[in-house]
This record gives C-alpha cells, structure tokens and sequence, in this order.
C-alpha cells in the first residue's frame, strides 16, 4: 500500500503510486491523497487529521442569566492532548503491559555536549581524545590521533571553542596511552596549560613571553631530534616527547623577530623530522592564517573547533553553521565529520598517573649567580665552548681536572657548568665598563683555589726530574689593576698591587712572581685594565715582563689573564695583546655580537632572548664560543 499526498509533480506522483494524478490535487484540501492499495488499483482519499485534541465528554454547566464570560479558544487545545499523543499513549501502555522492550530507534544519537576522557578509550597505539559522528555509517567510532602516522596534531577554533582544552585532553591521553612513559612540555598563551604541571611527566609550561626558555626547550628537541637519528637512536628506550603550543598566532609574531626566526625554522624541524623519532607537535590557533602553510602542511590531524567567524568556516570547507556561536566547546569537525573532543578528567582522581614518570625540567639562566651555588667540578659536565666537551682526565689524576681548567659560570644552553681553559693558551676577559670584568677576575682566582687538583701540571718543566714528587704547594693568584675598584677583592689573590703609580712597580710585582712560577706552583696572573697599564710612561716595561711570563707558560704552570674595555682591546697595538687574540680563549661579557667577536676571531650568535645583565656574556675557546654566565665570588 502506497499513499501520495499532493506532490510537486506527475513524475513524483508516478514514483509513488504509478500515476500522475497526486500532482493535480487541490492545494486548499489539506489531507487529499491517492491510495494505491495494489497494481492498477488507485483511489483518491481524505487523510483524517490527528492533530486535533481529545475533546472531553460534554458536561452540563449552571451560568447565572445574562451573557455568557469570554472564552478561550486555546485553552481547551493547550490543555488537552492531541489523539496523536492519545495515540502513541495507548501504544506505550500496551508495550508496558506485555512487557516489550523499547524499540531501537533508527537513527543513531547526537553527540553529547559533554564527555569526559574517562568515557573514551583507545584499543591501540593511537591516542582517543574523543568521539566521531559517522551517519553515513549509522555508527560512532573514536577520534583518534595517531602520532606516527599524522606526526601532530592541529587545532582551530576561536576563543571559548574548547582549544586549550583539546590540547590538554591530548597530552592527557598521552600520559595514559604511554603509561607515563612520556615527556611533556608546553608553550602558553595564556594560563590553561597550567593545570598539566601538576604531573611529573609534565617538564615544564612555559608562557609565550619567557622568549629565553622557549628558545632553550626548542634547542633541546632540536639536539633529542639530533640524537635520535643517529644509528640505533631510535631503539635505544627513550620515551615519547610533546610539544604543546596554545596560541600559535602570538607565538609567531613574538618570535619571527628573535633571533631571525630561529624559533620558527626549529619548530618546523621539529614537525617535519621528529614523526618517526618519537618527536610530536601538538598546536592551537585561533584561525588558519595564524599558521604558516608549510607547518600546517606537517600537522596530518587537523581539527576546526567552532570558527571565530562565517568566513573563516567558508576557508576551512565548512557551513557557515559552525561559526555559531551555540556550537559546545569541543565540539568540532575532522575530514568532514562532526566530533566532539572529550574534556580531561578531574586531575585529584589522577595521583596514580603522576608517578608514572618525569620530565627534565626547563629552567631559566639566572642572572645573579654565586661561585657557591655551582656544581662541582668533579664529575660535573665540563664545557669550554659550545660542543666542546673537555676530557677531564686528559692531564694529572684521572678523576680530577688539570688546574688550569677554571669554574667560572653556567654555560646558558644546557645550564652545564662552564669552564674557562687555559691547558694551552692564555686569556682575554673583555667588555664594557660595569660589565663585570673584574669580578670574573675575582671568580677565577677562587676558581683555582677551589680547584680539587691544584698541582695538576699539563706543561711540566724538561729540565725537571719525572720521578720527583709533586710539588706540595698551594696554588698562587696575583692581581695587577690599573685603578683601585670596590670589585677587587684581594681576599681572593694570594698578592694584589692596585693603582700602582709608576711602570717600574707594576714591572717589579709582575717580576717578583717569577720565583712562584720557577718553583712549579700552578699559577694564575691577571690584569685589570692592561691598556692603561700599557699606556703608563715606560709602559712597554710592563709589556716586556707580561711578554716574559707568556713564554714561561710554554714550559711552567703559569697562564695570563687579561683583562680591559673591548673597544680599548680592539684598537691596541701592542704585539703581547695581538698574541692573546689570537689564542682566541677568553670571556667577553656584554658585548655586540655583530661586532665585538672579531676581538678573539671569533664569529658570535646572536641571542635577543638572554637579557643584559652584568657577568652575562660570551666563553671562548678555539672550537666555538657559547653564552654564559658568570658567577660571582
């Protein structure tokens, strides 16, 4: 049996009950139909309308005489159901009586507005942050990222779409999937990544401002990018790494400044190279013209949460609907189906979690550092420059350092302990005034002092008997500065002459070291503001003993330490200090990159992120030079 009410036309009136006539019937006869109730056989009938109310059995009424009160024509009709409702009433108490099940409908349900983590779980490698809504299929599968297929995952959707929320329900599932095996580090726009600290998996949260410790956690995904392609990186046990960034509109033009965009072009490594290292990139943006073509294209899991406007839903191929602003947080669309993306769970029901695993921590420079507050030498990473790992052992004890390797500050890259070396060259110390020259002066004499194989001697004496017995004495420190200065501490030196006031005092102090030297005590000589002293009359005295104690250091513990303005330094004549540039071993401390470098011949990064500070600069060696800081006495 077919029925056909009046339709468009005869060809849809044909498609229904075999004849045109459905597309003739009067439009001003709701309920006109034609009945096809077998081959051959059509009738025109009227439909009965069911949505007229149950009219109530008519019951006498007493009204005094006179008119009758106003009535309500819709009163009756609000009141009392329908006979379709009557209808289905009856329907559901004859189902409750014989005890019938409820139907399953025929058509699968919404998505919820609401869904917690909890509620999805991935029966793979992949991660399951929420649902998917498939018609087509009458099913609801997971949506899920598959970090080694899709290498990242991006997000788009305006403010309050649920954004920052997806970003934590996928480091969440992360923490899960990986049963804590895993390190997370975020980069925030705002403050709701911050709640993920409380995880030990979680490294650090990072705010978009603090440019120096965004710089150093992308350096060191780029350096773990670096290590795992190496032959058998890869199989070697090392855990999963995230980078989480909220707010990639203000990451990018903060940063594109910096350093020349040193930022962008290691996040894009990051992305491209780090799919099959383990290395992952998980990114939400406001619109998709925050994000740059090439790194959008790297990101294969892409998600639009609701769009700020209509148009920007038009350029991501979806209905201006989904601009509404109506639409659930996490509510969203991957390739075409609607999702919902599940919100992280309560994170005081998540303690067992928390133990799973850490993170190394990213922390910031300091820019006040004590000499106390560094790590100990012994056994402590060693770094001269940058990449330039020293071999502690390579000269004296085996578990110690030559003395002449000297603590001076925290190297900024890796926080590593950064060592001033002296095994085979002199030193300049150079910067502008206040920059900190002479308390790194002050630093390297207590370095020496503190150093845990002072008689350690890498150049020892040929005319010295091998056999004799280490010489017993205490390291020696001699200070020579042009002017007297509160930062001249000369607690730390074992012999201090400020100020002197002719060449002839400077050249006999600097001539009265010899015998410390000649004995084979480790010595350190430095001088403060040597271009003053050179300039002093008959200043080429002092030139002459300097000269004298740089050709002792070929065959004697003893190594100079330079020390005046880098401008003064770079228009010096002097043959002794063009032979201490070219050693190219030195610090330089608040100094132009672009400019000062060529003082040691050396090319200098340029660092925007590391604020000026004093003692923050430059350690030079002749491998490389690397930023540092240098810790005060």
């Amino acid at each position: 049996m077919r029925i056909a009410l009046r339709v468009a036309d005869e060809d849809d009136s044909r498609d229904v009950v075999e004849i045109g006539e459905a597309a003739l019937l009067p439009r001003e006869v709701p309920g006109r139909a034609i009945l096809r109730s077998g081959p051959g056989q059509c009738a025109a009938v009227q439909l009965a309308y069911s949505g007229s109310s149950g009219s109530p059995a008519s019951r006498v009424q007493s009204r005094p005489l006179g008119d009758p009160p106003p009535r309500n024509p819709f009163a009756s009709a609000a009141a009392s159901p329908t006979e379709l409702d009557l209808a289905v009433s009856s329907a559901i108490r004859a189902a409750a009586a014989e005890q019938l099940g409820r139907p399953r409908p025929p058509w699968l349900e919404a998505l919820p507005e609401h869904l917690k983590l909890s509620q999805v779980h991935s029966s793979g490698d992949a991660l399951a942050i929420g649902w998917t809504d498939r018609p087509d299929q009458q099913r609801r599968e997971l949506l899920e990222v598959n970090l080694s297929r899709d290498g990242g995952l991006l997000l788009l959707g305006a403010s309050g779409s649920g954004r920052s929320t997806a970003l934590q329900a996928g480091a969440m599932a992360a923490i899960t999937q990986f049963q804590g095996r895993v390190q997370v580090y975020g980069i925030d726009a705002g403050t709701a990544l911050g709640t993920l600290q409380a995880f030990s998996q979680v490294g650090a949260i990072i705010s978009v401002e603090d440019s120096e410790r965004v710089l150093r956690l992308l350096r060191r995904f780029a350096r773990e990018l670096q290590a795992r392609s190496q032959p058998g990186g890869i199989n070697s046990g090392r855990s999963p790494h995230l980078l989480l960034i909220d707010g990639f509109g203000a990451f990018e033009e903060l940063y594109e400044r910096i350093n020349r965009g040193e930022a962008m072009e290691l996040l894009l490594r990051i992305a491209r190279d780090g799919r099959s290292l383990g290395l992952h990139v998980l990114l939400a943006a406001n619109r998709r013209a925050d994000v740059p073509p090439r790194l959008a294209a790297l990101l294969g899991c892409q998600i639009f949460l609701r769009s700020p406007t209509e148009d920007d839903a038009l350029m991501l191929g979806l209905e201006p609907e989904s601009a509404a602003k109506e639409t659930p947080p996490g509510r969203g669309w991957l390739q075409g189906h609607q999702v919902q993306v599940a919100q992280p769970d309560d994170l005081s029901q998540q303690g067992a979690l928390r133990q799973l695993g850490t993170a190394e921590e990213i922390a910031a420079l300091p820019r006040r550092l004590r000499f106390s507050q560094l790590p100990s030498l012994r056994g402590a990473p060693v770094t001269s420059g940058k990449g330039d790992q020293l071999d502690q052992g390579s000269a004296g004890d085996s578990a110690s350092p030559p003395w002449n390797l000297l603590a001076c500050g925290l190297e900024a890259e890796q926080m590593d302990l950064a060592i001033l070396d002296l095994t085979h060259h002199h030193a300049l110390v150079a910067g502008p005034p206040r920059s900190g020259k002479s308390s790194t002066l002050n630093t390297l004499a207590l370095a020496l002092r503190s150093n845990p194989n002072p008689n350690s001697n890498p150049n020892p004496n040929p005319n010295s008997n091998p056999a004799s017995p280490a010489n017993p004495a205490s390291p020696a420190s001699f200070l020579l500065a042009a002017h007297g200065s509160s930062a001249h501490d000369s607690t730390q030196w074992s012999a201090a002459l400020l100020e002197p006031p002719c060449a002839a005092d400077a050249r006999n102090f600097l001539r009265a070291t010899e015998s410390s030297i000649r004995s084979g005590t480790p010595t350190l000589i430095a001088v403060d503001d040597v271009c003053t002293l050179l300039e002093l009359p008959d200043g080429e005295q002092i030139e002459a003993e300097l000269a004298e104690l740089v050709r002792l250091g070929r065959t004697h513990p003893v190594r100079l330490v330079l020390s005046g303005d880098v401008d003064s330094l770079l228009r010096s004549y002097s043959d002794l200090i063009a032979q201490l540039r070219s050693s190219r071993t030195g610090i330089l401390l608040g100094v132009d990159p672009d400019h000062h470098g060529a003082l040691l011949h050396c090319s200098l990064e340029v660092r925007s992120e590391l604020l000026p500070c004093t003692g923050r600069g430059w350690l030079v060696s002749p491998a490389a030079a690397t930023a540092v800081q240098i810790a005060h006495p």
